[in-house]
């Protein structure tokens, strides 16, 4: 039995769509002047994932989705970079989706922009100027908040006096108003004004509220299943929003409203003044999984504060990879015929844990403790040789439904075995031989697609798997972020000391040629300092003049340090064997996924 906890009650409620089984559902999206943050995204991943359930309960979903793409924020910076809104929202809208689907979200049924509705904005508008619950003032329309008694009953405010709002999105209505909680519908633009459309009651733009109002009873009906969002706009934005509509319908608009509570960062409120303000591409940028940001964003269930941390961060990104892992090993252990009963029966209930809890009101955390309680137990079974054939398959199936919410296993993808890629290559080789290069190119897209890349050398063909590459570059920046501006004590390629790194974000924001880190290694005399310095390579980049340089440069480095110097060469890809050597000669420490490793327990520390 499906519940949501409603804001507009109070209580934790059955929920019972209006019509059968079919659901309709609006939820706020982006106001689309930058790139979303992570706090926007935390309320989109807990969208798609109340999305996703109702489906998984069987639910025939209608779900719209708006893009705010006109207020006076976006007007604002329109002007300042000399173009129009469309102009300038463009971009942000395609990045938008471009990070929504990274992240694993899905595209809602409807996604109307407002810019798009205004006529739909005008015809409430002129209904609440009719039945007295508008006035104009000075050519703006306002709503008449002392004629809507039920003005309070979502937020549960006391508006006897003043009350500002809690979204940073909030109209700022400097013009006349009778009461100074009545809010803007309608804006008066000047007659010279690009960004204006005309109206029976004068030229204008719509005023933020009136926008939700407009695309939710478009294409849901007057009155609606469910309205989510953000916490922050549950006032003003959701109570103007039930004010405006059911002013207009006399009818109630939404039934259920459920809102999704604060992300802090490190205990503080993102703010870009505070240097804490990320967006979901930052993350991207310092080598972080999409999986792992999404898995982070739903680990606490939407109705409580968020606390995001890197470290967090970093163990969800593990977190990931053990569970990727898990799925990989069932999938390809050789087990016995027939099937284990009581795991049959352990497999039944670790599903009945994970509905239960999100019949709760989609209490995520407890749903992932059913998913990690069924790894467990699935994992001692595997080392007791307990999982048979057929409950593989029944584990494999639970996965995929777990998965249909939770959106975090990925795609199954069977690797080739290192004799394959050899035969492969040593095709590629002979047509090249042969000058057959249409087929030595498809042997090569071939071997991309299934994730290896080739460089020829003058001492042949060599291969290999792109995911270690990856993995290296994101291992390597998560580890330099982990310690930015910490002290560590270790022994760091033979030298002891405290180990401490520069503050990471105002250095690198992600690997270019020539980026460095210093590394002040203290000793035990106050006197001897020694230094690793770090150099940051995209080696599909990295030509042979700027490899000469980067050779010159620790050549000048070791000089000048000779006993004192450790150098680490962190490349993200294949160097050429030439270099490789003449690096090596240098005592250069070139980075690797074993390497990683190394300094990972060295330090004391797993990424």
């Amino acid at each position: 039995m499906l519940k949501f906890h409603n804001t507009l009650s109070g209580q934790l409620e059955e929920f019972q769509p209006l019509d059968g089984n079919n659901v309709r559902l609006y939820i706020c999206g982006p106001t689309v002047w930058s790139f979303a943050h992570i706090g926007n995204f935390r309320t989109f991943t807990f969208g798609d994932v109340l999305r996703r359930y109702l489906k998984f309960k069987g639910y025939n979903l209608t779900h719209v989705f708006n893009l705010t793409d006109v207020d006076d924020r976006i007007i604002n910076e329109a002007k300042k970079a000399g173009k129009t809104i469309d102009e300038f929202t463009q971009p942000f809208i395609e990045a938008f989706w471009e990070d929504f689907d990274a992240l694993g979200l899905q595209r809602p049924e409807i996604t109307p922009r407002a810019t798009h509705h205004i006529a739909e904005m005008i015809e409430i508008i002129e209904k609440l100027i009719e039945n007295g619950r508008a006035y104009e003032s000075d050519g703006s329309i306002y709503f008449r908040i002392a004629a809507f008694p039920g003005y309070g009953k979502l937020s549960k405010i006391n508006f006897a006096g003043n009350v500002s709002g809690a979204s940073g999105r909030v109209d700022t209505d400097k013009y006349d108003k009778e009461n100074a909680n009545d809010f803007a519908l309608w804006k008066l633009v000047d007659a010279d004004e690009a960004t204006g459309w005309d109206a029976s009651f004068g030229r204008g733009r719509p005023g933020w509220h009136i926008e939700c109002s407009a695309m939710a009873m478009k294409y849901l009906g007057e009155t609606f299943d469910i309205h989510a969002g953000g916490v922050d706009l549950k006032f003003p934005h959701h109570e103007n929003e039930i004010a405006q509509s059911e002013g207009a319908t006399e009818k109630q608009f939404a039934r259920v409203w459920l809102h999704s509570e604060h992300l802090k960062v490190e205990g503080e409120t993102m703010s870009k003044t505070t240097g804490n303000y990320y967006t979901f591409r930052d993350l991207i940028t310092k080598g972080y999984s999409a999986a792992a940001i999404r898995y982070l964003l739903m680990s606490v269930p939407y109705h409580k504060q968020l606390n995001f941390t890197f470290e967090t961060l970093d163990g969800a990104e593990n977190t990931i990879e053990r569970l990727r892992d898990f799925r990989a090993r069932l999938d390809e252990s050789n087990l016995k015929d027939g099937i284990n009963l009581d795991l049959q029966e352990k497999v039944k209930n670790y599903l009945a844990d994970f509905e239960t809890a999100m019949d709760d009101n989609l209490n995520t955390s407890q749903a992932l403790a059913a998913l990690h309680n069924m790894v467990r137990d699935v994992n001692t079974a595997l080392a007791n040789e307990m999982v048979l054939t057929e409950n593989r398959s029944e584990i494999l199936e639970l996965i995929e439904k777990f998965d249909s919410i939770l959106n975090i296993f990925g795609e199954i993808k069977t690797e080739m075995l290192d004799a394959e890629i050899e035969n492969l290559i040593e095709e590629r080789q002979e047509a090249r031989r042969n000058r057959d290069f249409l087929s030595s190119d498809e042997i090569r897209d071939l071997l991309i697609s299934d994730g290896i890349v080739v460089e020829d050398t003058k001492e042949g063909a060599r291969w290999k798997r792109i995911k270690e590459i990856e993995e290296t570059e994101k291992r390597t920046l998560r580890l330099l972020r982990h310690f930015s501006e910490q002290k560590v004590s270790g022994n760091l390629f033979g030298i002891s000391g405290e180990i401490i790194l520069p503050k990471f974000d105002e250095i690198i924001s992600e690997p270019k040629i020539g980026n460095g880190l210093r590394v002040d290694v203290k000793g035990k005399s106050a006197e001897e300092i020694w230094f690793v310095e770090v150099k940051l390579i995209k080696s599909k980049n990295a030509s042979p003049r700027i490899l000469e340089q980067v050779k010159r440069y620790f050549e000048t480095i070791k000089v000048q340090q000779p006993s004192k110097a450790i150098f680490w060469l962190a490349v993200f890809g294949d160097l050429p064997q030439k270099f490789k050597d003449e690096f090596s000669s240098l005592g250069i420490y070139f980075s690797s996924i074993d390497d990683i490793k190394k300094i990972e327990e060295v330090l004391n520390v797993k990424i």
